[in-house]
C-alpha cells in the first residue's frame, strides 16, 4: 500500500513546513528577492535584493550593519519549531505506514528507533554547522 492512510500523505506537508521554517533560519540574515534587473554596466541581469525602505519609500538596496529578518529569539522560536516538525513528519510517516499495512507493529517500533537515530544525526549535523544545510541533505533524512 505505501501509506496515504493518514490524511492523504499529511507528512510530506508537515515536512514541507519544517523545511520553509529552516530556510526562514538560514535566510535570516539575507535581504528579500525583489527580482531581476538588467545591469548595463556588466550586461548581464541581476538579483535586486532590499533591506527594506527609508523614511521617504526608497528601497535599501546597501545591507545595513547588523542587519536580521527577525530577531536573535524568535529564530530560537524557529529553530525549536523545526525540530518539533521535523519529530512530527517521522512519527506521522511511520504510523501512516502501520495503519496502511506497511509496516507490523514490530517494524513500526524498530524503524521509529533507526528513524529517530538518523533524525538525531541529521540535527546533530545541522547544529554543528550552524544550522547551514544542503537541500539535498535535507530531503535525504526525509
Amino acid at each position: 500500500m505505501s501509506g496515504g492512510s493518514l490524511c492523504d500523505y499529511g507528512q510530506y506537508k508537515i515536512g514541507e513546513i519544517a523545511r520553509e521554517v529552516l530556510k526562514l533560519i538560514q535566510d535570516n540574515e539575507k535581504g528579500y528577492y525583489e527580482g531581476d534587473y538588467y545591469d548595463p554596466e556588466t550586461n548581464t541581469m541581476k538579483k535586486r535584493i532590499v533591506y527594506g525602505y527609508d523614511d521617504e519609500g526608497n528601497e535599501i538596496t546597501d545591507k545595513p550593519e547588523g542587519w536580521a529578518r527577525y530577531t536573535p529569539e524568535t529564530i530560537r522560536t524557529f529553530k525549536h519549531s523545526y525540530l518539533n516538525l521535523i519529530e512530527a513528519e517521522l512519527y506521522a510517516h511511520r504510523i501512516d505506514w502501520l495503519i496502511s499495512g506497511d509496516d507490523s507493529e514490530e517494524s513500526f517500533s524498530d524503524r521509529v528507533g533507526e528513524d529517530m537515530l538518523e533524525l538525531k544525526n541529521h540535527i546533530n549535523i545541522l547544529v554543528a554547522n550552524n544550522w547551514k544545510y544542503q537541500e539535498e541533505d535535507i530531503e535525504s533524512t526525509s
